[in-house]
């Protein structure tokens, strides 16, 4: 009697990353991603621009290429800077978060920017939310070596499970995000 191997088909989620390093990003939660639940973490590179082109451009992409995927797992994910280079007010801002919400999108910053959220990976720097001009050259008080955008080989060098963990533990859109993937 031969014994059957049974194919658990993984859930996809879909990533729409602002950029580069939002992509790297997301490779690197797939390689430390638990085997249960089986979840396949698909990043899509918006390319940047503003957020209202990006949120338009995920939502085709989600209804066109990747619909296979259910509406619960969309994720956009970008730069708290963006939103604030963009918008005028914190009642637009609300209103483009409500947009994001209307087309089943999870909104996840990375505050205040990619750079300022990889910096909160470190020991004892978990609380840290750096002026946008000031998160490059913290991150490279501690990770002298980094460059623009990292490859996700590069993060999985740097980062463990528990130092992505501490990047969450401070940050509630961050936290919500793990714990849906299984992470937390």
């Amino acid at each position: 009697m031969t014994k059957r191997f049974v194919h658990r088909a993984r859930t996809p989620i879909l990533f729409a990353c602002e950029g580069d390093s939002e992509v790297a990003y997301v490779r690197f939660l797939q390689d430390i991603l638990p085997k249960e639940p089986p979840l396949h973490l698909r990043s899509v590179n918006l390319r940047g621009g503003n957020p209202e082109s990006m949120l338009y451009q995920a939502d085709k992409l989600a209804r066109g290429k990747h619909s296979d995927i259910k509406r619960k797992n969309y994720v956009l994910l970008i730069d708290a800077d963006c939103l604030e280079e963009h918008f005028q007010s914190a009642h637009e801002i609300e209103t483009f978060a409500r947009e994001v919400e209307r087309k089943h999108f999870q909104l996840v910053l990375m505050r205040p920017n990619f750079e300022g959220f990889l910096l909160r990976h470190f020991q004892n720097q978990e609380r840290i939310f750096p002026a946008k001009a000031q998160a490059i050259r913290e991150l490279m008080r501690f990770w002298p070596q980094y460059k623009k955008p990292p490859t996700a080989r590069e993060l999985h060098q740097r980062f463990t499970l528990a130092e992505v963990q501490r990047a969450a533990l401070h940050d509630a859109e961050v936290r919500s995000l793990l714990s849906r993937i299984g992470l937390l």
